[in-house]
């Protein structure tokens, strides 16, 4: 069998290892071997490098100790807690937040204040409360 064969309505066929004569064929063996070689190189150097040893104890960091009382996060949580209660309680009832009123106490002062306002602020007393306790703390 000869390297190229044609027949009638057939176009010459080339060789077994014609693609080696293509451009793209060695383009695209260039391309790749660019884009690959960082990556081998990269790993080739980091498997020479030894493993290291824990530099410390890390239980040492990964526990605190907080004194009872001093750590904010039991009285944030127990304010979100409550402040969720509230708003369930306003939702269920279709009572609305009155978060306009709150922007306009914000911008303008306490003397803008709106009934709602103070009532949602009464409602959420116990929570604000246990906020402000929160922010007293020393650790969280």
């Amino acid at each position: 069998m000869s390297t190229e064969e044609s027949g009638p309505g057939l176009a010459p066929q080339a060789g077994r290892w014609s693609f080696l004569r293509s451009f793209h064929f060695w383009r695209n063996l260039i391309v790749s071997f660019l884009v690959i070689s960082p990556l081998l190189i990269r790993f080739w150097c980091l498997s020479k490098v030894p493993p290291a040893p824990v530099p410390f104890d890390v239980d040492e960091f990964c526990h605190i100790e907080i004194e009872p009382g001093q750590n904010a996060f039991d009285y944030f949580s127990e304010a979100t807690r409550l402040k969720e209660a509230v708003e369930s309680d306003y939702k269920s009832r279709n009572k609305e937040i009155p978060w306009a009123d709150y922007d306009a106490v914000m911008a303008n002062g306490w003397s803008v204040a709106t009934d709602s306002l103070k009532q949602w602020l009464i409602d959420h007393h116990e929570a604000m409360q246990f906020w402000l306790s929160g922010t007293e703390c020393t650790d969280a």
